[in-house]
């Protein structure tokens, strides 16, 4: 009589796979940083170009993060904008009694929220 036969797994898993490539990358990372300091301990040239590498870094970090940051800012206001005129679209179509006056304006096309406040209703 047979047995029927389980797969073989491979001994190691992959967590401590993984776990062995961290472990290999970091100190490969710190030892790179170690010998770029002795290095630059032992001549200057070394350490003024490493400094001004890590400052273009930044700089370029910076630079990057306030492009993100503007672009993120510009998409939600076009998406304010595009709301609030779909629901003027809406309200003109559905419940014409419930628009204002800044609906009416986005669907003649003219944008009051630039200017000055709307007057109060009734008033001239």
């Amino acid at each position: 009589m047979t047995t029927p036969t389980t797969p073989t797994r491979p001994t190691g898993s992959l967590f401590a796979t993984r776990r062995a490539r961290e472990a290999r990358t970091i100190t490969t990372a710190a030892g790179l940083v170690c010998g770029l300091a002795c290095l630059a301990s032992l001549v200057p040239a070394v350490e003024r170009v490493a400094n001004l590498a890590t400052a273009a870094g930044l700089v370029l970090v910076a630079l990057v993060v306030a492009v993100r940051l503007g672009a993120r800012w510009l998409r939600e206001r076009r998406e304010d904008r595009a709301d609030a005129l779909t629901a003027a679209r809406w309200r003109a179509a559905y419940a014409p009694h419930l628009l204002t006056g800044d609906d009416r304006a986005r669907l003649a096309g003219i944008d009051r929220t630039a200017s000055a406040p709307a007057p109060a209703p009734g008033v001239a």
